[in-house]
């Protein structure tokens, strides 16, 4: 194992055996087998991309522009007068209670009432104009 270590620690080794002797001779294999089975490396690019192709190309590819842009499309849908504030707003509110209860009264003159299932019923309604003035 030391005598080994002499060997791998030389540079001149390493030349002579594993580039002349050994890896040079297997290096067109080596090389026909890549051709063969990884072409998509060897691909080569199909035009010369010019500034302005560029510019195209990461403004299109660009989300942050492209979020934009949505942003701009809701705008403008959501930009008409009722989401401006200048029509008028009607409120209407309107509400029914019903309840039903069960008394004993006593007085400090000493009158005592005592009523059952007596019901009590509440009807309420509200309309609300605003309009802004400008």
């Amino acid at each position: 194992m030391k005598s080994n270590r002499k060997f791998w620690n030389n540079p001149l080794f390493i030349f002579n055996v594993c580039i002349r002797k050994e890896i040079f001779p297997a290096l067109p294999i080596i090389l026909f087998w890549c051709l063969l089975f990884f072409p998509p490396i060897l691909k080569c690019q199909d035009s010369l991309l010019t500034l302005s192709k560029a510019i195209e190309l990461s403004l299109i590819n660009n989300y942050d522009i492209r979020i934009a842009n949505v942003e701009t499309e809701q705008n403008k849908n959501n930009n008409h007068p009722g989401n401006a504030g200048m029509l008028p707003r009607l409120d209407l509110n309107g509400s029914l209670s019903n309840s039903t209860q069960t008394t004993h009264q006593l007085y400090s003159s000493g009158q005592e009432i005592n009523r059952d299932n007596v019901s009590s019923d509440n009807l309420s309604a509200n309309a609300t104009l605003e309009l802004d003035c400008f």
